[in-house]
């Protein structure tokens, strides 16, 4: 359900379904000519007692209605790619019968639109087969690429089964040894055709995969079972990784095939993640009505989004739905992790309609987060306390006041972290405040000096290199991410190296730091301590922990009002150093209010 553009008519509908759990299917008229026109009868069943239906997952496109059909004795126009989804699965002598969400809603009533997208987890979950549509294509391809989906998806079933392994376990994946000999340019470039099919970027077929009894990938004539090409994205991605990580080559083009977004949606586990995650989890996922980054999502989650707040409302705003995702996840968790996706633009200064601290979730993320790994009971900068929040309402909309600690204010900000630098110059060099405090440190002695490992900590978040957090590593852990630390630097600091002379734990470290310093800016506080910050802060922006923040929150003060700017990494006060603080009346809570 993409858009709420001009659909078929609303006169082959000829009553409005606001209530209860009544749905529209089609009844496709048999045809044994492909080209003849599609004719369906529009009809009425509840699914408390529905009949045998399949439904249909596919992508709208832009293209606007202009193929010919007859619906209920009605002529009207259909977009071009539901048009070839449902002659593919018009059957010759029998009447087949589909659920497709551009006829059987009325895109045109919002009220319905309200009422009957809460009912689409229920109707993909009792479809007796969920056609996942990906088009048509080159069928030598398209064959190509199914066949080494069936190989790889065996061979894993096998191996799994032969040594009593998890199917879906990383180290069954990396163990599963199948002929690189077969994933010749040809099978690489059919596979990457394949995972680059727009449906799997779009978000509402994550929900309709995921709750699908039976979901069948449908391109052209072919069809495979959905298992199959979702494990094959999975294998593939980790067989890849596991070759970089351990700097070895397939000697094939199999390190060129690009598995999209389909190992994503294959490794969701609903059940175990909560609505925020899920939200971060496929924020990248594409919709053309950005409410549906949302409404497109509350399907997988159940009983969570019961109490009122997530029921869908197509006569709201997307900002209005963004900032009731957020008070969703604060009042109903107690905690403050929905500010760790709070991103904005490098000039960001308030954006009229948009709460400044819920998350933009139609906007795509390249941030990595910093609170989540901290919000472990007793740990992180507010030290494991709930948030403590009351929401009021203001003349331009729904603020937040918060309890925190004020910790100091930025004095110094560098400029944005490139991620991607063309040379060795670009990288460190350009960052001033940085090279201030690395080249303070004394490298006769560089391990036994205190602002080494700080600085370590701070360039990758509190991230180490084996991607774990280093405030959950044993000693020995912290000091080899410390060690790597050095290492890239002596490697920086060296004029005659460049950056095919980078290699092992030093190179490492350059790409985890790539990573997580990616959109932030290094910045010094008036408390002479120093941190990385979101890409928007800027000179005279105040560090605040709050009760329930994992990691402290850059703000921006408006009068009496306050600005969300997004999370930080301070390395001084990022275990409950400031609430520990407040415990011993060397420190004041307050009050902050979020417009």
């Amino acid at each position: 359900m993409d858009a709420t553009c001009s659909e078929p008519t609303p006169s082959i509908y000829a009553e409005r379904l606001l209530s209860g759990n009544q749905i529209r299917v089609l009844h496709i008229q048999p045809s044994a000519e492909r080209d003849r026109q599609l004719e369906f009868t529009l009809k009425l069943i509840s699914l408390d007692d529905a009949p045998v239906y399949e439904a249909l997952s596919y992508v709208w496109g832009t293209d606007p209605p202009s193929v010919p059909i007859l619906c209920n004795d009605q002529r009207l126009n259909i977009r071009p790619e539901l048009s070839y989804a449902l002659a593919r699965l018009r059957l010759e002598h029998t009447t087949r019968i589909i659920w497709a969400d551009a006829l059987c809603i009325n895109q045109a009533d919002d009220r319905e639109k309200s009422h009957q997208v809460p009912l689409m987890s229920r109707i993909f979950s009792q479809a007796t087969k969920v056609n996942v549509w990906l088009g048509h294509g080159d069928e030598s391809v398209i064959r190509e690429a199914l066949e080494c989906c069936k190989l790889v998806a065996n061979s894993c079933r096998e191996f799994s089964f032969e040594h009593d392994m998890d199917l879906n376990d990383r180290a069954t994946h990396e163990a599963v040894e199948i002929p690189m000999t077969i994933f010749t340019p040809m099978v690489s470039r059919a596979l990457t055709n394949l995972f680059k099919r727009p449906l799997f970027s779009r978000v509402w077929c994550i929900q309709e995969i995921k709750v699908a009894q039976d979901a069948v990938v449908v391109w052209g004539e072919q069809y495979l079972p959905w298992p199959e090409v979702g494990l094959t994205a999975l294998w593939i991605f980790r067989k890849v990784v596991s070759m970089d990580v351990s700097n070895k080559t397939s000697g094939t083009s199999l390190e060129g095939v690009l598995v999209g977004n389909a190992d994503i949606i294959y490794q969701c586990d609903p059940v175990s993640r909560s609505f925020l995650e899920i939200l971060s989890d496929f924020r990248d996922f594409q919709s053309t009505d950005p409410r549906d980054k949302v409404y497109g999502l509350i399907g997988l989650i159940g009983s969570e989004a019961d109490g009122g707040s997530m029921v869908p409302d197509y006569e709201k705003s997307a900002a209005r739905i963004f900032t009731e995702t957020a008070l969703h996840t604060i009042t109903r968790t107690k905690h403050l992790l929905v500010f760790s996706h709070v991103e904005h633009q490098a000039d960001y200064d308030g954006d009229d309609g948009y709460r400044s601290w819920a998350p933009r979730w139609d906007i795509p993320s390249p941030v990595v987060r910093i609170s989540s790994p901290f919000m472990i009971p007793g740990h992180g900068a507010c030290s494991g306390r709930e948030a403590q929040i009351v929401v009021t309402e203001s003349p331009s909309g729904e603020q937040i006041c918060l309890t925190g600690i004020f910790h100091a204010k930025a004095t110094a900000v560098d400029s944005i972290f490139d991620t991607s630098p063309d040379s060795k110059s670009n990288e460190l060099q350009i960052h001033p405040q940085v090279v201030k405090v690395y080249e303070g440190i004394d490298w006769n002695n560089p391990m036994s000096d205190i602002t080494l490992p700080v600085l370590a900590r701070t360039l990758t978040t509190g991230a180490s290199t084996t991607y774990s957090r280093l405030n959950m590593l044993n000693d020995e852990l912290r000091c080899a991410h410390y060690e790597a630390f050095r290492h890239y630097i002596e490697w920086y600091r060296d004029p005659t190296t460049d950056f095919d002379s980078l290699r092992g734990d030093a190179r490492q470290y350059h790409e985890l730091f790539l990573s997580c310093s990616g959109d932030r800016r290094f910045f010094w506080t008036s408390r002479s301590d120093y941190g990385m910050g979101p890409a928007c802060m800027r000179e005279g922006d105040i560090v605040v922990v709050f009760y329930g923040g994992g990691a402290p929150s850059v703000l921006r003060p408006k009068g009496d009002k306050y600005l969300m700017l997004g999370e930080a990494y301070v390395d001084s006060i990022m275990n409950g150093e400031l609430v520990r603080e407040v415990e011993e009346g060397k420190r004041q809570e307050q009050e902050f209010c979020l417009i």
